[in-house]
């Protein structure tokens, strides 16, 4: 019991034994009002009780002050007479204690009106922040779902059942397990967690990174992040949880493209100095192979029907050129030297060395007007080779293979190409086709499906297009073919189809040869002076600038300065180029170099050069560049 309840029993106790101590029993006593006195006390009492449940003071303290009134009723009938004394006593107690008890009950109906108001004020409260979390889990954009201990879904949130696939409604009530649809590399790994963590086996910390998982949505896979936090129960096996997660995969693809950024700028930075060497060394054997023509010497003599040695050895050194030109393409940089370019003729013969000796025709259908297109003739002949080898290897029992050209108005344009005239160049063939799930790599470097590819060919021809402002689309309904579509920018200078460009004949003059390469310097030279020119060399840029300075001291001219662009531990051709034109702004100059991503190849007529050639190069097409230079 309660301290006052003892108090007031302690006070009743004394108050009776005073009394009858004090005060004569009656000779005479009225039953019937000993009766009623006690049950107004005992009534008193009972509703005391009552009134301590309900934790008012002032009521615990009126409410005996008036019962205390009906004890001394009580005892006054035991008693004789002595109403002097008990009535004023009874009628003080019982009006004091009526105030009291009152003034209690006021209280106590204040206290609960407030207990009241507050209630509804905390429910009012509660719904409101109800219904801002229903908001902002309305609108973000992460997926939120709450199960209960049992693992059904509780609530949802409309971004989980978008991210899913799903309809929430359909959902409430439900199994978490089977509302992901995990793919089969998630699922039976996910299941598992799900039911290590609902068993309180695995207490994962909603702090730390979340787990990723996969998702089929249709025909795409989906990856998500996911976080999960048990909600405290009673029983540590038996509790709620929420589960909180978004979709990462767009996230995914750039950290995955980023990624492939970065291999392949160091794969471009290594391919880049790898090509610029092995051109060189090509150069250095083509040129020792047109001196050799040049002399008759053939190591090969024989019949007339026996094959020419240097023939072949120059043959093969046009392939290797091909995959230098791979290299080059690429390597960082590398802008196309893009000049006026007759297409029909280029695409004809490229089609033709390319499907030679297989069991694929090719057929041809070109605008009777085709534009001119603003190309680097070598780089678009890769691009024409890299997609006719690859119809070609798609088919090794034979097939067809179509080439078109088109003129192409393009009204509107793209983030990857501005409005414009195009050459629109169409190959499609008649092969298996490529499935939609490889479509994406097909353009990445060294991805590959067959045994024998290197993975660069398409890879090379996106990297080719794209830097000559172009574009290029792949379309390949399975089964029915594989489909290329490039874009191609247009020459305002037009050109015949099929020019008849004659070879010029060398009309001699000083040549100035400048190349840090023996290998390459000696025979060219040698063959240029069996061409009739005077040549004189030099293997470094400091050392051509003495030498022209020279030349003019002594009043001889040089006609025309043929210059390598990167000589290392030296000043490159660019700077040579300059110094020399400071000394004579008249002085011509032509780039020979094996460094084709280098901007200066793509804007040699900027620093000063009047032409260009790619190494490795044969010796006629120098001769032609030379004259045409020279005239």
């Amino acid at each position: 019991m309660r301290p006052i309840v003892w108090i007031v029993l302690v006070v009743y106790v004394v108050t009776a034994a005073v009394w009858f101590w004090v005060f004569p029993l009656s000779n005479k006593f009225s039953a019937v009002d000993i009766t009623t006195e006690s049950i107004l006390f005992l009534a008193s009492m009972v509703s005391y009780a009552i009134v301590l449940r309900h934790r008012v003071t002032i009521l615990e303290i009126g409410w005996p002050i008036y019962a205390y009134g009906t004890l001394i009723d009580l005892l006054d009938e035991f008693t004789r007479d002595k109403d002097f004394f008990n009535d004023p006593l009874e009628d003080i107690l019982n009006s004091f204690g009526l105030v009291l008890v009152a003034y209690g009950f006021y209280s106590a109906f204040r206290q609960r009106t407030e207990e009241r108001d507050a209630q509804i004020e905390a429910k009012l409260a509660l719904e409101i922040e109800r219904g801002k979390l229903d908001a902002i889990l309305s609108s973000i954009g992460d997926g939120v779902i709450a199960t209960s201990a049992d693992q059904n879904i509780l609530f949802l949130n409309p971004s989980a059942a978008k991210i899913c696939g799903r309809e929430s409604k359909d959902w409430v009530g439900r199994k978490i397990h089977e509302f992901f649809p995990f793919d089969p590399e998630s699922r039976a790994l996910l299941e598992t967690d799900l039911k290590a963590f609902f068993s309180g086996k695995a207490d994962p910390n909603p702090a730390a990174a979340g787990k990723s998982i996969g998702i089929l949505v249709g025909p795409q896979k989906r990856a998500l992040e996911a976080f999960s936090s048990p909600i405290p129960g009673r029983v540590q096996a038996h509790r709620n949880a929420i589960f909180v997660f978004r979709d990462v995969t767009q996230r995914k693809r750039q950290e995955q493209e980023l990624l492939d950024a970065s291999k392949a700028d160091s794969m471009r930075l290594l391919a880049g100095g790898v090509a610029h060497d092995f051109n060189n060394v090509l150069a250095a054997i083509q040129n020792w192979v047109a001196l050799g023509n040049m002399k008759g010497q053939n190591p090969a003599p024989g019949p007339k029907s026996s094959p020419n040695i240097l023939e072949k050895i120059e043959a093969a050194c046009r392939r290797g050129k091909r995959l230098g030109t791979q290299l080059m393409s690429l390597a960082k940089g590398g802008d196309p030297i893009k000049v006026p370019v007759a297409m029909e003729k280029l695409v004809r013969d490229e089609a033709e060395f390319a499907l030679r000796g297989s069991g694929v025709r090719v057929y041809f259908e070109f605008d009777p007007n085709l534009w001119t297109g603003n190309v680097d003739a070598g780089q678009i002949s890769q691009v024409i080779h890299n997609l006719l080898i690859n119809a070609r290897q798609s088919m090794p029992d034979g097939g067809k293979v179509w080439v078109e050209m088109h003129n192409h108005n393009l009204a509107k344009g793209t983030p990857e190409i501005a409005a414009g005239k195009y050459i629109q160049v169409i190959v499609r063939d008649n092969g298996p086709g490529i499935p939609l799930e490889l479509r994406d790599d097909i353009f990445k470097p060294y991805y590959t499906t067959k045994k024998t590819g290197s993975g660069l060919g398409l890879a090379v021809t996106k990297t080719i297009v794209t830097r000559h402002g172009g574009s290029i689309q792949v379309k390949s309904p399975l089964g029915g073919g594989t489909h290329f579509e490039l874009l191609l920018p247009v020459s305002s200078t037009q050109v015949p189809a099929d020019p008849e460009r004659q070879q010029l004949r060398p009309m001699g003059g000083r040549l100035l040869l400048v190349d840090d390469s023996f290998e390459i310097r000696e025979p060219l030279a040698m063959s240029l002076r069996e061409s009739g020119y005077e040549v004189d060399v030099c293997e470094s840029g400091r050392h051509a600038v003495e030498h022209y300075r020279q030349f003019q001291a002594i009043g001889t001219k040089v006609d025309l300065i043929i210059m390598d662009l990167t000589m290392p531990g030296d000043i490159g051709g660019k700077e040579a180029m300059a110094r020399i034109l400071a000394l004579d702004p008249n002085a011509k100059g032509i780039i020979a170099s094996g460094y084709h991503q280098d901007p200066v190849m793509a804007q040699f007529r900027q620093h000063g050069f009047q032409g260009v050639i790619a190494k490795p190069f044969q010796l006629d097409a120098l001769i032609d560049i030379i004259e045409r230079t020279l005239r």
